[in-house]
């Protein structure tokens, strides 16, 4: 995968443009720059902030005149990037950066764009051409064992079935139209009460508190058929819950989300200093580095995300249950019983279900989680068994439900998608 565009022809405008402008009084700064002290410049508070940004430029590596006559220079050479200095010179350009972000000058503008396009790069071949399995690192060709390496998704592309055991109960958590307080019945009650075994759910969770007296449970059940049924949801115990990354153990998609929001911002400050710099937006390179924003930004679309049903399954799980203890569960843990079919989880749902006698508006699964070394089962996830916290902990910060194409935020789903969408 080539994950940079070409932005050659543009550098060298650039190394003119900032030739042109860089008229320098003869100071320290100057003599210092003549012998090539970077450092002494950088440390040097009585020099500009033009003089240490363009100081800190040599010392990540870049040099102008290295670049002339190269229509396509290698910059891994150049820079001389390697595994134990690229974050610290990309240090050096993120410090370039911050001395001339108010782009007053050409020549800072210049700097600017020169800064966070290096920037960039060393960031983008720092973190993904890293020499994993039998790829060389740092040789400008990111090839996907490298990527995998990086984000520790080595996609399981198993049915859903393979990820999570969840068990339907006999129970089913009920709230009557126009009502709002919740119940649990005891579904085979129904058929030979009365009595009915039915209890109060004041929290909302599934799980049951008190049980209603015989004439209270008469008139739910009654309720049941008129006015009917808002949510009918059967409670679910989670019983494990698989990783569907077979390298879960390498996997940090927090890590990985602000490697992501770092490329966008250096494409962001490229964008600005390309504009701040009049170049017509006819030229291919202001094309180029958009097609590489939306490259990037795509919206977590993609078909091995979107072809993966162990992926979707616990996406959805995340997107979905609760994490930790809470007062009022009635907005959380609950699922669509055709969405967890359609992902293939390992459930058998009823299908002779409370709506095939009551009028119900809304369907769904509501989840407990069962306790970590005990058979006992909680409305939230932070203390379930480790299996179960360890996947929703990494899918927690997946994807969000908002996401789109082109919102300028970057997550881990779309990262992903980019080494699929590049390389088509």
């Amino acid at each position: 995968m080539d994950v940079m565009f070409r932005f050659t022809v543009f550098l060298i405008l650039s190394v003119f443009i900032l030739s042109a402008c860089n008229a320098r009084q003869e100071n320290t700064c100057e003599t210092d720059r003549i012998n090539g002290d970077w450092g002494d410049i950088v440390d040097n508070e009585n020099c500009s902030n033009t003089e240490r940004a363009e100081a800190y430029l040599a010392l990540g590596g870049f040099n102008y005149f290295k670049f002339i006559g190269d229509d396509d220079p290698d910059l891994i050479e150049i820079l001389g990037l390697n595994e134990s200095n690229w974050e610290t010179k990309k240090g050096y350009f993120d410090a370039a950066i911050s001395l001339v972000e108010n782009m007053a000058t050409g020549t800072q503008k210049t700097i600017y764009l020169l800064a966070s396009y290096l920037g960039l790069f060393t960031h983008v071949s720092g973190n993904l051409d890293n020499g994993a399995g039998s790829a060389t690192a740092f040789d400008g060709d990111i090839e996907e064992v490298e990527q995998t390496r990086f984000t520790g998704s080595d996609l399981d592309s198993s049915s859903g079935s393979q990820t999570s055991e969840l068990t339907p109960t006999d129970n089913y958590q009920i709230r009557i139209v126009d009502g709002t307080q919740y119940y649990v019945i005891d579904s085979a009650s129904l058929t030979s009460g009365p009595p009915y075994n039915i209890y109060l759910d004041n929290d909302g969770d599934g799980s049951g508190d008190e049980k209603i007296s015989d004439t209270e449970a008469i008139g739910v059940v009654s309720s049941m058929s008129d006015p009917g049924i808002a949510e009918l949801n059967q409670v679910t115990q989670m019983d494990s819950l698989s990783d569907p990354f077979s390298s879960s153990d390498d996997l940090n998609i927090s890590s990985v989300n602000a490697f992501a929001d770092d490329i966008l911002q250096y494409i962001l400050k490229i964008q600005a200093a390309i504009e701040a710099l009049n170049v017509d937006a006819s030229e291919d390179v202001v094309e180029q580095v958009e097609n590489f924003r939306l490259d990037l930004d795509n919206g977590g679309v993609c078909g091995e995300l979107e072809d993966n049903p162990s992926i979707l399954l616990v996406q959805y799980f995340a997107s979905s249950l609760q994490e930790t203890a809470i007062t009022d569960y009635s907005d959380v843990n609950r699922l669509s019983a055709s969405r967890l079919q359609e992902y293939g989880a390992d459930a058998s749902f009823d299908s002779n279900d409370l709506s095939s006698t009551y009028s119900v508006e809304e369907l769904g699964v509501k989840v407990l989680f069962k306790v970590n070394g005990s058979s006992n089962y909680i409305s939230y996830w932070s203390d379930s068994t480790t299996e179960i916290k360890n996947t929703l902990e990494v899918f927690k910060n997946f994807d969000d439900n908002e996401l789109e194409a082109g919102d300028n935020k970057i997550v881990f789903s779309e990262v992903i998608c980019a080494s699929d969408l590049m390389s088509d």
